[in-house]
């Protein structure tokens, strides 16, 4: 879409109420339009609607610049929030995804975005059971994952696809094998959720509160601009605002928080 289309729209939601504009697309990371790239168009829209936060959808690693990072630990209203689509942390499988990108990338890329920005939330999609996976190489991303600030992850079990490559390769792993190894996965994502939530415990998040009430307690709840949900008692006057939030215990996987008063 281009660049001026995407402000005017922006501009309107903005201008209209909305508090939160997500960005999505396939590879967003390789925006282009003209000469503006997608850290142009970020740019341009963090200055032009600064009453609105934006929120990058998945992003290709490789997509992922020093310049958007820039961006990210500069601009408030751009949420400290990226969810990579790395699929594997073994090399050969990397390599047989035909992805452009190695684990020692990764890991550096991790590390430079948190050294970067202290609150970010990091989260990332993965595949287990490629055709050829073997159980070492798994245990690799494994691995990687669990000594990497990753806080939160998608784990998905490879299914073939009429007419892709993968399709045709040999050494399929088996149903079981899949259904372990995610399971595996699945738990280790959930212990460094549990973990990066406990570094909030205490501290102050921008909330913005959602039109519906949270199912089990009936009580008001919403996204962070880190992307950490949250519960919290409060009027329905709080819908859809932005709101200052301490949090104060975990609930089931997420923040149980209080309302801060204004001037708190």
């Amino acid at each position: 879409k281009p660049l001026k289309l995407v402000l005017e729209e922006a501009g309107r939601l903005a201008d209209s109420g909305y508090k939160e504009i997500v960005l999505t697309g396939i590879h967003i990371g390789r925006y282009h339009d003209g000469g503006s790239s997608l850290t142009t168009l970020l740019d341009k829209l963090l200055r032009l609607n600064p009453q609105a936060r934006f929120r990058l959808s998945s992003i290709e690693p490789e997509e992922v610049t020093p310049e958007l990072v820039e961006l990210l630990s500069t601009h408030t209203n751009l949420c400290p929030h990226l969810h990579l689509a790395i699929q594997s942390a073994d090399g050969k499988v990397i390599k047989a995804m035909r992805r452009h990108y190695t684990p020692e990338f990764l890991e550096e890329l991790l590390e430079a975005i948190v050294a970067k920005l202290p609150g970010v939330t990091l989260g990332a999609d993965f595949i287990v059971g490629f055709p050829g996976e073997t159980k070492e190489q798994f245990l690799n991303t494994l691995a990687f994952v669990s000594k990497s600030p990753l806080a939160y992850l998608h784990v998905f079990s490879y299914s073939d696809r009429p007419q892709t490559a993968a399709s045709s390769f040999e050494n399929k792993v088996t149903p079981k094998e899949k259904s372990e190894r995610s399971r595996e996965l699945i738990a280790l994502g959930r212990s460094k959720k549990r973990k990066h939530l406990e570094r909030f415990l205490g501290r102050e998040l921008q909330v913005l509160i959602e039109s519906r009430r949270h199912r089990q307690t009936g009580l008001l709840t919403g996204i962070s601009d880190n992307y950490l949900r949250v519960v919290l008692e409060g009027s329905d006057d709080l819908k859809r605002q932005i709101v200052k939030v301490n949090a104060q215990q975990l609930l089931d996987g997420e923040l149980l928080g209080e309302a801060v008063p204004d001037g708190g």
